[in-house]
């Protein structure tokens, strides 16, 4: 019945842009016209003639081109001037369809972004709502107006905007530019990492297990290595539904009767987790585990537990 019903329901396409658009810190007036624009609800010449109508088209604010959607956000004499204008503030290059306004400021800090993203989707509602000013009210579209609504909008935004941003002079314009005040810093650092391999005569293991929520899916990995840190051997495992403390205690467990399995006698058990090396060590891990644990612990000589 399941395989009947998926093979007659009709899937529509995954939409990433959905992730930028409907967002906490973007309005829920701004972010529904955007969502229209993106999904195409709303008319234009292009369209009528797509549809059979014979007629001759105009863009209304510039007269030079056929009146389209595409003309009226990237190519216009308002919208270019506009995007010219927020690109220089963001040095970032003028973005000419939705993919470019999402991908723009996809190396910049989380606070960057969210301003980012609210002042395009202000731009782009308002040279939308610009061009109705004019075909219905004769009203010209004016571009200081709009700086001014953009300015305006993210500022108001800022309340909602959560994010930090870098220790970076750059951000700190963007920041003073649009008078979002003072915001938390995340420090960047370089940190050193190495590998030391194990004592002579020992094998290592390091393991890792991981969920995707807590609980949700999890999994455990383990890499062998000896010592000339050569990998001899490695295992990986699905697990359900379970917790990311659980799929660690798997990993080191599984890494145990791999050993024995391999007839190993000496060996060390690396793992990113000291809560579950320190229970294995003194014998305090879940009940359902301990049955397993005890007899393999039993059947090789030396284990020995590093933190990583």
């Amino acid at each position: 019945m399941s395989a009947a019903t998926n093979k007659l329901r009709h899937k529509e396409t995954r939409k990433h842009w959905s992730r930028y658009v409907w967002n906490n810190f973007l309005h829920p007036s701004i972010a529904s016209n955007i969502w229209k624009l993106v999904q195409g609800i709303y008319i234009d010449d292009a369209i009528m003639v797509k549809n059979g109508y014979d007629l001759a088209s105009r863009y209304c604010v510039c007269e030079k081109d056929q009146d389209s959607m595409n003309h009226l956000l990237s190519n216009c004499v308002v919208s270019v001037e506009i995007w010219e204008w927020i690109s220089a503030i963001f040095q970032f290059k003028a973005p000419k369809s939705f993919e470019d306004v999402w991908k723009c400021a996809e190396n910049k800090s989380p606070l960057i972004k969210k301003i980012w993203i609210t002042a395009s989707c202000v731009i782009l509602k308002e040279i939308w709502f610009q061009k109705n000013k004019k075909y219905f009210e004769e009203v010209k579209p004016n571009v200081q107006t709009i700086q001014r609504k953009v300015i305006k909008y993210v500022k108001e935004g800022g309340l909602r905007m959560k994010g930090h941003k870098w220790s970076q002079i750059y951000d700190d314009q963007i920041i003073n530019f649009f008078s979002l005040g003072h915001r938390s810093t995340k420090f960047q650092c370089i940190r050193a990492c190495f590998w030391s391999p194990p004592t002579n005569g020992y094998i290592l293991f390091c393991c890792d297990g991981s969920s995707f929520g807590n609980p949700r899916g999890a999994g455990f990995g383990v890499v062998i290595r000896d010592e000339f840190f050569q990998v001899i051997g490695t295992l990986c495992g699905g697990l359900g539904m379970t917790t990311n403390y659980i799929a660690e205690n798997y990993a080191v467990l599984c890494a145990i009767e791999l050993a024995i399995e391999r007839g190993l006698t000496k060996i060390i058990i690396r793992s990113d987790s000291k809560t579950v090396l320190q229970e294995f060590g003194a014998g305090k891990i879940p009940w359902f585990l301990r049955s397993r644990w005890r007899k393999e612990k039993s059947r090789i000589p030396s284990i020995q537990f590093e933190h990583c």
